[in-house]
């Protein structure tokens, strides 16, 4: 048994097995698009108040969205047609277009300027994952003619989502630790603490890293459409194992370092879609993730499209015994 990964993975499961065409996920720092790729099918992270969520208690955090699964990319289309919009009841989501009728409007698309970097430049990446994602990245250049392996400056983007998230986990869920500590894993419980003692400049800090890396990524963005690199650092591990410690033997830095493609991704608040693009020697799948500019989710599904279509980055059905 392997783990589906993330507090979405059932989600991912319903969907991966036809238990369910569609489903619903939330996505802080990865939790759709982590095991969409762990499962083999496609998930979405929309734009920080794409979908409105007049219901979060911190009004303003845009870092924990609502997202989607399915098993093909016209019905992560259809799903977010219906979902996405303006509420005055959440102040992220307040920006009206016509993105509705667009993203029912799926067709592949050309011209698009793209560049690759798996490891964002800065990642340890297991290295049967890495090999699908070179052969992935590969179909593609030929596929468009021209393709950069290029991406902007992340560093420091783990630390400050880290340092954000935590202090956004400690104040909403930090009283379970006084009430309900025996019931929580200790993930659960180190994910909280880290934010337990964080002072105000340490949160600082860590939005001045942000608009930093911010300022990197506009600049990459006025050049290329699409972005693409890893999902996760890792196929599907055993289900008994409960954090990943270890990528190809190598210690890793905390428990959380194996989602950094993804959690990047989250503090930038861009929109970000796994598709499966390949399956290692044992028969895992592997997500690649296209990450798009901010609110550009129709250009980013015709792309996903595109490869769904031309390449066959596409969801397969498990073998179920």
């Amino acid at each position: 048994m392997r783990t589906s990964g993330g507090s979405s993975g059932g989600s991912a499961v319903a969907v991966c097995t036809g238990m369910a065409a569609i489903a619903h996920g939330t996505d802080f720092g990865g939790s759709c698009r982590i095991p969409a790729s762990l499962s083999g099918v496609v998930g979405l992270r929309p734009t920080a108040g794409r979908i409105p969520n007049s219901a979060k208690p911190l009004l303003w955090d845009d870092l924990n969205v609502h997202g989607m699964l399915a098993r093909n990319v016209e019905d992560i289309g259809l799903l977010l047609s219906v979902v996405a919009g303006g509420d005055l009841g959440d102040p992220t989501s307040l920006r009206a277009d016509d993105f509705a009728q667009s993203a029912l409007q799926l067709e592949p698309i050309s011209g698009l300027r793209i560049s690759a970097q798996p490891d964002l430049g800065m990642l340890r990446i297991d290295s049967e994952v890495r090999t699908v994602l070179d052969a992935a990245v590969a179909k593609i250049a030929e596929l468009y003619g021209n393709l950069d392996e290029s991406g902007p400056n992340f560093e420091g983007a783990m630390d400050a989502f880290m340092r954000l998230r935590g202090c956004i986990l400690y104040r909403t869920l930090g009283r379970h630790l006084e009430s309900d500590r025996e019931k929580l894993t200790p993930s659960v419980i180190w994910n909280i603490e880290r934010g337990a003692n964080i002072t105000a400049d340490e949160y600082l800090q860590a939005e001045e890293q942000r608009s930093r890396i911010w300022r990197n990524v506009a600049d990459f963005f006025r050049d290329y459409d699409a972005f693409l690199c890893a999902t996760t650092s890792i196929a599907a591990f055993p289900n008994a194992q409960s954090d990943v410690l270890l990528i190809d033997g190598k210690p890793m830095a905390s428990i959380v370092d194996y989602m950094a493609p993804t959690a990047v991704m989250s503090l930038l608040g861009l929109p970000a879609l796994s598709i499966p693009c390949g399956w290692t020697k044992t028969g895992l799948p592997v997500g690649l993730q296209i990450v798009g500019r901010p609110f550009a989710e129709d250009t980013l599904l015709r792309f996903a499209y595109t490869l769904q279509e031309n390449l066959g980055f596409a969801h397969r059905w498990p073998a179920l015994s």
